[in-house]
Order: C-alpha cells, then structure tokens, then sequence
C-alpha cells in the first residue's frame, strides 16, 4: 500500500480580494501518521511532521 500523498498550496490574495492558489509542494502520510514534506522551493531539503511527546520531568527520568 502506498503512502497517502498531499498537495501542498501557498494561497495569494490579489488587491481585488480574488486568491490565487499556487502549487508549492507534495506531503507524504507514513504509516505512522507522521507526515514528509517536499516543497518546490527548497528541492534538496525534507520536512518532518510528527506529534509533540509530552516533556518527561528530570525527577520521573532519574527514577
């Protein structure tokens, strides 16, 4: 099964209010249900999107 893909636009309002929707990239969802981002503008560089772990206190890590 391949990965669940995204396309990612940049969206320009005009000054007579009309948007613009401009291709800017493609995102990847992995199984994980982390994301990869590729944008056009930046072709050697990868984003990672992935969900914030709560932050362990140094007390409970030194249990």
């Amino acid at each position: 099964m391949s990965a669940k893909k995204h396309t990612i636009y940049v969206i320009d309002t005009a000054e007579n209010g009309k948007s613009y929707w401009n291709r800017a990239g493609i995102a990847f969802e992995s199984k994980d249900g982390s994301f990869t981002f590729k944008l056009a503008i930046l072709p050697k560089t990868k984003f990672q999107l992935r969900e914030q772990k709560p932050a362990v206190k140094e007390e409970a890590a030194a249990e």
